[in-house]
């Protein structure tokens, strides 16, 4: 169809120039022969009369059919030019997008239509209805239905202020038998720092001794009464992180009396997840752990200041998904060790998207 509808005035001008020659070969062949006849007999007058009068009654005929051709593709091309320019209307076309503001800070407040879970800014339920039953007091902009698309326009996120936090505030180990639960003060710490802290700390210092090397940057643990004792790393959740941020792998260690990192360390928090269940696969990063990710958010700014973030161009182009309905966007910001929630000591954030919405079900043929 696109084909025709490229060449289709030299396809009229073909079927034009077609009827032409047609018109031209019956007058030539039925008219002018004609004028080579004898008219001095009846008979001979007779057949050359009927015979004009055919060709013309042909000729009548094929000029009705091409007028009628051409008015009717003329209005037909009308048509299709009014119509492409209503769809290209700002005011008739098949799809709109709806941008939406998410502030954690307006969580529970009146005509507001977020919910953050359990204090934290980094978890909330941003609501398309009212919800009573939630405490919710806003209006409400109604569900959103024939949503086919979605994308990230804009964030501003806070790094963490601590690099020990709820996340990573935990140190366990083995000595004698005995399994030592070390709980950490949750701080900003350099490197220098965690070690004289830990060397300090009730529940450490009894057994073990760290040491940090400034120039290949990593720790070193030794039991201070020379025995051997065991590191559990995979201990919980938050030891597995604070084993990453001392440069050792999440596992146990066993068997001996010193222990030094497998890896330089990293105390920081280079990103973190945009995790949205209710967009479809399609539309989202995928990733081994089979998660919802919208973006992943680098945080490459210092501790407790704002990252601004803005997706690249890439972004611009964006897969879609069948027509779904959307009552409500479950936002969770996630650390990318283990999927645990990002710990921001509940500093707020805000995140613009942008829904693509089909508006003419009709002309699409879709609906929900």
């Amino acid at each position: 169809m696109d084909i025709i509808e490229d060449h289709k005035y030299k396809i009229y001008g073909a079927i034009g120039s077609t009827l032409f020659l047609t018109i031209a070969y019956l007058y030539y062949k039925y008219l002018s022969k004609e004028k080579d006849i004898i008219l001095n007999d009846n008979n001979n007058i007779k057949h050359i009369i009927n015979k004009q009068n055919e060709t013309d009654r042909l000729i009548k005929t094929l000029l009705v059919k091409l007028t009628k051709f051409m008015k009717y593709n003329k209005l037909n091309n009308d048509t299709l030019l009014l119509d492409r320019l209503n769809k290209s209307s700002l005011f008739n076309k098949d799809y709109h997008t709806i941008r939406i503001a998410v502030d954690s800070i307006n969580y529970n407040k009146d005509n507001c239509n977020c919910i953050k879970d359990t204090n934290n800014p980094n978890k909330i339920t941003y609501l398309f209805t009212n919800s009573d039953d939630q405490g919710i007091g806003g209006l409400g902009m109604g569900i959103i239905h024939n949503v086919i698309g979605f994308k990230l326009i804009k964030a501003i996120i806070p790094n963490s202020s601590y690099n020990i936090n709820n996340n990573n505030c935990e140190f366990v180990y083995k000595i004698g038998g005995n399994v030592e639960v070390v709980k950490l003060q949750k701080g900003i710490y350099s490197p220098e720092s965690l070690v004289k802290y830990l060397n300090n700390l009730t529940g450490f210092k009894d057994n073990l001794k760290i040491t940090y090397n400034c120039i290949t940057l990593q720790f070193t643990i030794c039991s201070n009464i020379s025995v051997v004792f065991e590191i559990c790393w995979d201990y919980n959740e938050k030891t597995k992180i604070l084993a990453r941020y001392m440069g050792f792998y999440p596992c146990k260690e066993t068997g001996y009396k010193c222990y030094k990192s497998d890896i330089v360390i990293d105390m920081s928090t280079p990103y973190v997840d945009l995790v949205i269940n209710q967009i479809p696969r399609i539309a989202c990063i995928d990733t081994p752990c089979g998660k919802h990710i919208i973006d992943r958010i680098p945080l490459d700014v210092c501790f407790g200041e704002n990252k601004y973030y803005e997706p690249n161009c890439c972004n611009e182009k964006q897969n879609y998904f069948l027509p779904i309905s959307l009552d409500r966007l479950d936002i969770v910001l996630e650390d990318p060790v283990y999927n645990t929630i990002y710990d921001s000591q509940n500093l707020n954030n805000t995140f613009e998207f942008e829904l693509t919405v089909i508006k003419n079900t009709k002309n699409i043929g879709l609906f929900n």
